[in-house]
């Protein structure tokens, strides 16, 4: 008796052919009640399921991104969603629209029937359960995919010459997924993780924010002018540096940002002279390593034939009240010899349109952005450059011991904290082509 008692309690499957042959509806309960019995069925439903490169929904992808397997290998293949998360996400799809996305592109509708979808007993549950947060988890990489990466690049439109890319790297959207379900609650995870994605920068959410608001105004006849502009905050690297220097060519300025404990500030705002017609400043990204103080300058083989007809060989300018680059260069070493610099020509400053170098950046006080500069990287006091300023036209080259990065971008609209926008010129026509590509009309 002994004996056939543990015989027959080593072999719970026996247990449960018996029970379904003597009652179906019996098997089923006790199937449904055992937390553990349903917690492994569903892990090796979604094994199963991910062994079988599973569709999205609605989407004309091949198969799941690639992010998505190693998430639920991570956890130890245990589901993720829940309904807040779920809800919160549709939600941050729907809002994307104020991100220049297009929330069809992810089949909002379908996900959110999937989401209300009602869930049957047994394996045909577990297999829509499943389904159901695969699927989410590919719409939410999918989505942070396109918040984070821009949907056409600078170098299929212009020359390099014109517009040379930044190199950013991808994100890392399966570490987006766990901080998501690493959080106590999911839903502010999912909306936290989302928003890390986008880029991080004050004027783009001062832009988002503005675009937003017109989304709703059929009226508003900027509305497509933001959105392009939106796509170039997602060309920056995803830090601009916590001191920076940037130079917005459409508006003619330049400015020094600093983060302080407050956030982000403005240190220095001054009028800048770009290239003119035919001699376009680059947009780049690239770092400021040098001061140079009452530089030398030695005149381009294209300067030379455009101011004498002719190169006339190594031609020099010596230190002095002629040179034309004054009192101090800023070196950012690239490829097209550009670089922000004094002049002692000074009344293009006082024009609108500033459009009137070979292609280098000239500062309206270039002094105060030397003090800026070398106080940050150099720990210099105002009065050691003011002291270079007034003395000799002596060469001193000054290296910074804390590289500066240095933007030259190019929005044509700019929106403060505040809500306001300005509008600028497109003064070399880079608009055009940039909304041709993102389907818009004339901006």
């Amino acid at each position: 008796m002994t004996d056939r008692y543990h015989r027959f309690h080593a072999s719970p499957l026996a247990l449960a052919g018996l029970l379904l042959c003597v009652g179906g509806s019996t098997a089923l309960s006790l199937y449904e009640t055992r937390p553990w019995a349903r917690e492994h069925r569903l892990t090796a439903a979604l094994q199963g399921r991910l062994a079988e490169r599973p569709v999205p929904l609605d989407a004309p992808h091949a198969a799941l991104h690639p992010a998505v397997a190693p998430f639920y290998a991570d956890r130890q293949w245990a589901l993720a969603w829940t309904d807040a998360a779920r809800d919160t996400l549709l939600f941050l799809l729907r809002d994307a629209a104020a991100d220049g996305l297009d929330p069809a592109e992810f089949a909002p509708d379908a996900h959110a029937a999937l989401g209300r979808a009602a869930l049957a007993k047994g394996r045909r549950g577990d297999s829509l359960l499943v389904e159901r947060d695969l699927r989410f988890s590919d719409l939410f990489v999918r989505l942070g995919e396109r918040l984070h990466a821009p949907q056409v690049g600078p170098d299929s439109l212009y020359r390099r010459s014109q517009w040379r890319p930044v190199s950013r790297p991808a994100p890392d959207l399966e570490a987006a997924l766990r901080q998501a379900f690493g959080a106590p609650v999911p839903a502010e995870g999912v909306a936290e993780a989302l928003d890390a994605l986008r880029p991080q920068h004050p004027g783009y959410r001062a832009l988002r924010a503005a675009y937003a608001q017109r989304l709703s105004d059929p009226d508003a006849d900027d509305r497509d002018l933001l959105r392009l502009n939106l796509e170039r905050w997602r060309w920056l690297p995803d830090s601009l540096g916590d001191f920076h220097v940037l130079v917005n060519i459409p508006a003619y300025e330049l400015t020094v940002h600093e983060r302080d404990r407050d956030g982000w500030r403005e240190a220095l705002r001054m009028r800048a002279v770009v290239g003119k017609q035919g001699w376009s400043t680059t947009v780049m990204t690239d770092t400021m390593d040098q001061v140079v103080f009452n530089p030398t300058w030695t005149i381009p083989a294209s300067i030379q034939r455009e101011q004498y007809g002719a190169y006339r060989g190594r031609v020099v300018r010596r230190p002095g009240p002629g040179n034309p680059l004054g009192r101090v260069k800023f070196l950012f070493p690239n490829e097209y010899a550009i670089y922000i610099h004094d002049t002692p020509t000074r009344w293009p400053f006082g024009r609108e349109a500033r459009a009137y170098s070979h292609g280098c950046v000239r500062a309206h006080h270039p002094d105060s952005l030397a003090m800026a500069v070398l106080g940050h990287a150099n720990g210099w006091a105002p009065e050691e450059v003011d002291a270079i300023w007034r003395g000799p036209w002596r060469l001193r080259s000054v290296a910074l011991e804390k590289p500066v990065p240095v933007h030259l971008v190019y929005f044509t609209a700019w929106a403060d904290a505040d809500g306001t926008v300005t509008r600028y010129p497109d003064v070399y026509g880079r608009d055009a082509p940039l909304a041709a590509a993102l389907g818009l009309g004339d901006a």
